[in-house]
């Protein structure tokens, strides 16, 4: 399997924010989010249905606004038939600017309420997003090497586990010192507006 197609699939299991990730998939997780001084009203294109196919799997994300500044996430996934049930999860999400970037925040709440992942998203028009996530790698050797608060789950190079411990004011630093292209290298999407 191709190096991005292998990529897309792994981080496809994303429910995010992203959404997917979505995620559930090969993006680091956070026990914060981004500081509250940085949260923005979401943008008006994220309400709605959306979809998206990745390998072979199939996204529907059902986005509505819960209050003035955090939308409520429905994500249900759809495998072939014979790989996988449907999944479906709930995110709470909220919006915020770092920098130059617009960076979508969900935690998983259903089933349970969880950590946080992060995503860039890339608008075309009003009826096409793709979310670009954290990448676990780049985190993985900050953490690995002392620069960034953290934890690493399972310590493979090649498919990494790691959780962001640090403060909400010292996550926003770290996305804020990255070079553009360098912390949000991972596509889920495009996702279309349905009707």
């Amino acid at each position: 399997m191709r190096s991005a197609a292998r990529s897309a699939l792994v981080y496809g299991a994303l429910a995010l924010v992203g959404l997917s990730a979505g995620l559930a998939g090969c993006t680091p997780e956070s026990r914060n989010t981004l500081p509250e001084k940085d949260r923005i009203a979401p943008d008006e294109r994220l309400i709605g249905r959306w979809h998206a196919t990745v390998d072979g799997a199939d996204y529907v994300a059902e986005v509505t606004r819960a209050d003035a500044l955090t939308l409520n996430v429905a994500l249900v996934e759809t495998l072939p038939v014979g790989k996988r049930p449907v999944t479906r999860t709930g995110y709470r999400a909220g919006v915020y600017t770092v920098g130059s970037r617009t960076i979508l925040a969900a935690q998983d709440v259903e089933p349970t309420p969880g950590n946080w992942r992060f995503a860039v998203m890339l608008f075309s028009g009003d009826d096409r997003v793709t979310l670009m996530f954290m990448d676990e790698h780049y985190v993985f050797m900050e953490v690995n090497r002392a620069a960034f608060p953290g934890t690493i789950r399972t310590n493979d190079p090649m498919f990494p586990d790691v959780v962001i411990t640090a403060s909400s004011t010292d996550l926003e630093a770290f996305i804020r010192s990255a070079s553009e292209g360098r912390m949000f290298t991972v596509p889920f999407g495009p996702f279309e507006r349905q009707p």
